[in-house]
């Protein structure tokens, strides 16, 4: 799980992104909100791998109980797919 979290992070860092790495093991929907709590958090981006679309993303198990008990504001966010020639905002 470290190497896949450092995988991750390198090219945010590349870019001058300040990271701050959390890894915690458990149930998602209940380590998310206790990790947003415990950081005082503004804000939980969460992203998808899912192949789904979006509505099956926003109803989905995780991400809906994660934006009904975050003390804070949640993004949801959803990969691009490969090979659409689109270049992501920035």
């Amino acid at each position: 799980m470290v190497d896949k979290l450092e995988a991750y992070v390198a090219p945010l860092e590349a870019e001058g992104v300040a990271v701050s790495r959390i890894l915690r093991a458990g149930n998602p929907r209940e380590v998310i909100v206790e990790v947003a709590t415990s950081l005082k958090a503004d804000l939980v981006i969460l992203g998808s791998h899912s192949k789904r679309g979006l509505l099956d993303i926003v109803l989905g198990g995780t991400a809906q109980q994660v934006s009904k008990a975050a003390p804070c504001l949640v993004l949801l966010v959803s990969p691009q797919p490969e090979g659409s020639g689109r270049e992501p905002h920035r």
